[in-house]
């Protein structure tokens, strides 16, 4: 809750409104946490960048399964919206990634590209 307002998604002291319309999970304005976040992985310390970014990379190839993002390729741009990583670690680290599928990425390939 603390960190919507801060990304944007919702006005400063607005956070609790957008959990209670459903807007940051399936069918909402944005789908936050499909996997169960940190918690749901044990918060491996050393990993967690990691997974998180591998977690967003399988939402933008189509590839996460029952837990996929829905119409996240509903667009003009067949690739397809944007996926935020955004993680506080200890002793005030902070990382923010926006990814996207590149332009030469083929759906069905193993790997993106055949």
């Amino acid at each position: 809750l603390i960190t919507y307002p801060a990304l944007g998604l919702c006005p400063l002291e607005e956070a609790h409104k957008l959990v209670e319309r459903g807007d940051n999970t399936y069918g909402g304005k944005y789908v936050i946490n499909p996997s169960g976040g940190l918690e749901a992985k044990g918060n491996p310390i050393g990993a967690t960048g990691l997974g998180m970014h591998f977690y967003i990379l399988m939402q933008l190839r189509d590839w996460a399964g029952p837990m996929q993002a829905p119409n996240l390729f509903d667009t003009p741009d067949k690739r397809g919206k944007f996926g935020l990583v955004h993680n506080i670690g200890l002793g005030g680290a902070v990382v923010v990634s926006l990814l996207r599928r590149p332009e030469f990425f083929k759906p069905g390939g193993v790997d993106g590209r055949t």
